[in-house]
């Protein structure tokens, strides 16, 4: 026989036949979780004592009869069997609601607390972003007056460079027109056609 079998042949006296124990024949003492000399683990990862008290995994305590502080306990099928003042809806003790929803209060406050400091902080946040979107619209408007300038230089270049063009036509017109009075002149005055070829040789 192994060293714990008398201690798990108890324990599972306390676990499997709660049934038939009845519920007022010890006291309950709420113990806090210790490893004690001879105590040990389960197979269902139960702290036992020698005295087949224990604590199951959620270190619940369970005393010696098999009965945690509300009179809960496990069937012989390791299924937890709630004791009275059981909510069944939230699946916990009035007590522990109650405690729960203090402490769903106390978190509820500590948010409160903590969103009240962020504030500041969201604060500066919301206006950085409100001076990044003015910034942005700014440099928008920059780049469309950009866009507007350089549209209105490649306007300004083309309406110049027709008048250069225009005026450089209007030069060669007066050019020519000289080029061929003196043409004729040379021609009057009896000048030789070489001569008068010269003057205006791409005619």
């Amino acid at each position: 026989m192994e060293p714990n079998d008398n201690l798990n042949s108890k324990n599972s006296q306390n676990l499997n036949d709660s049934d038939d124990i009845n519920i007022e024949c010890h006291e309950f003492f709420e113990r806090p979780f210790e490893e004690v000399p001879d105590g040990f683990y389960d197979d269902r990862n139960f702290y036992v004592t020698p005295n087949g008290s224990f604590w199951d995994e959620t270190g619940k305590y369970f005393n010696r009869d098999g009965f945690d502080k509300h009179h809960g306990r496990y069937d012989k099928y390791g299924v937890y069997i709630p004791g009275p003042n059981f909510n069944h809806e939230y699946y916990c003790y009035e007590d522990e609601l109650d405690k729960d929803k203090k402490n769903d209060n106390i978190l509820r406050d500590v948010l409160n607390d903590e969103e009240r400091t962020l504030i500041p902080y969201i604060n500066n946040a919301q206006e950085d972003i409100m001076e990044l979107e003015k910034y942005d619209d700014e440099a928008d408007g920059e780049f469309k007056k950009m866009d507007l300038d350089q549209k209105m230089l490649e306007e300004a270049y083309e309406e110049g460079y027709k008048v250069y063009l225009e005026s450089k036509r209007q030069n060669n017109i007066s050019s020519s027109k000289n080029n061929q009075k003196e043409f004729n002149a040379a021609m009057a005055n009896g000048n030789s056609p070489n001569y008068c070829e010269n003057i205006v040789p791409n005619q």
